[in-house]
């Protein structure tokens, strides 16, 4: 009697254990909120941070894929399309064709891409955009640039003739080509 009695006592216990154990599991618990992704808000937050529209562009300089000087101020009187992006961001690597595009399209009229990337060095970028055919003029450097706290990849910025921001945004999705094509076609 007593073996069982300690039987069905461990019986009892187990039984609650896991009655518990399933309540639990069915209380869906909430996702911590963490900046730059983790709650609803990240988005607008991110966006609030960038320099606005009608601000003049902070200052960029770094390296060209040959090793010299480049800045976006070197551009300055030209209509700028401020690319941030790295190798392994798969929407910023499907936006460079375009991008390669739009500089042979629009560059005649004053229009310019700088490319800035502060994730890899310029050999391995250089590598990149040559095994593609994609000429997108880049600015290398070794971290984001004061002014740019860019947290979401691609994020872009329009440069107007006289600096100021004329657009700008993250990510690049399939009407995304469309819409910069009649953008700078409106700016130049």
């Amino acid at each position: 009697k007593l073996a069982l009695g300690a039987a069905h006592a461990l019986i009892e216990s187990t039984a609650k254990s896991v009655i518990e154990t399933k309540k639990k599991r069915s209380k869906p618990e909430e996702a911590p909120a963490v900046a730059g992704g983790g709650d609803g808000d990240w988005f607008e937050e991110a966006m609030a941070a960038l320099p606005a529209v009608g601000e003049a562009a902070p200052a960029i300089d770094g390296l060209d894929l040959a090793g010299a000087a480049t800045s976006l101020s070197d551009l300055a009187g030209d209509l700028v399309y401020v690319d941030f992006w790295y190798i392994g961001c798969g929407p910023c690597m499907r936006a460079l064709p375009h991008l390669a595009h739009m500089e042979e399209e629009f560059g005649p009229a004053g229009f310019h891409v700088l490319g800035v990337n502060h994730h890899q060095d310029a050999k391995t970028v250089k590598r990149y955009l040559d095994r593609r055919e994609l000429d997108v003029p880049q600015a290398i450097l070794d971290s984001l640039p004061e002014g740019y706290p860019v947290v979401a990849y691609p994020t872009w910025f329009l440069v107007g003739r006289d600096g100021s921001i004329v657009e700008r945004n993250m990510g690049y999705g399939e009407d995304t080509a469309a819409f910069l094509d009649s953008l700078v076609s409106a700016n130049l």
